[in-house]
Order: structure tokens, then C-alpha cells, then sequence
């Protein structure tokens, strides 16, 4: 490996589906409904970008990923957010905010990006 290059990985719950649909990543199983699992699928993983789904459990799904990611030992979080509805009384404001203040609370450096709602 030359210096500078990086390993990534798409941490998906269903690889088989993932990997129909891409070719030559490398997936790891990532279920952000199973904590434990998570956890264990992220030890040894220096950084981990936290994609929020948009399943009807968004929050609590991103708020599992960020608790397994400090307990894998990340060293590192990238966390989507939404533009400028994070910090409003929206539906986005309310699913959002408390993701961005665990996200800075966590005690892991971390970076948020807001994008706009194509995403």
C-alpha cells in the first residue's frame, strides 16, 4: 500500500444485495438495529461516516451506530445530517438534533455534514 492510501469498506445490512449492485468494495455486515453486532463488526475500524437511513427509526438507528462506533474504539465519526433543519421544530429538526448532540457529546472527533434533502 503506497503511503496516503486507505482501506474503505461499506459497512450494509444485506451484502449480498450490496455487493449485485457494486463491485470491488469490500462490504462488512453492519445492522444499525443490532448494537452488539455493530460494535463488533466496527473493532479495529480507525473511522466510520455514519449515512442516517431513512427509515421511520432514523434517530435511534444513528444514535446505535454512534454508542457501537465509541465502543468499537473509533477514532473518528463522520455524521450526515440535513441542511439547516437540524436545529428546528421540523420533523427533520426533531429526528436530527438529538443525533448532532450525541454526535459532538460522544467524546469521538467528529465532522457534520449537512446536505440538502436529495440526499
Amino acid at each position: 500500500r503506497s503511503q496516503g492510501e486507505v482501506d474503505f469498506y461499506a459497512g450494509v445490512r444485506d451484502e449480498e444485495k450490496f455487493e449485485k449492485k457494486m463491485f470491488k468494495v469490500p462490504t462488512v455486515h453492519a445492522d444499525m438495529e443490532n448494537k452488539k453486532a455493530l460494535t463488533k463488526a466496527l473493532k479495529g475500524f480507525d473511522r466510520v461516516f455514519v449515512i442516517v437511513p431513512s427509515a421511520k427509526n432514523r434517530t435511534q438507528l444513528a444514535l446505535n451506530a454512534l454508542e457501537a462506533s465509541k465502543a468499537a474504539g473509533v477514532k473518528y465519526v463522520l455524521m450526515l445530517s440535513i441542511t439547516l433543519v437540524a436545529d428546528t421544530n421540523t420533523i427533520f429538526g426533531r429526528q436530527f438534533e438529538p443525533i448532532e448532540d450525541r454526535t459532538k457529546s460522544i467524546g469521538i472527533p467528529y465532522t457534520i455534514i449537512r446536505l440538502p434533502l436529495f440526499m
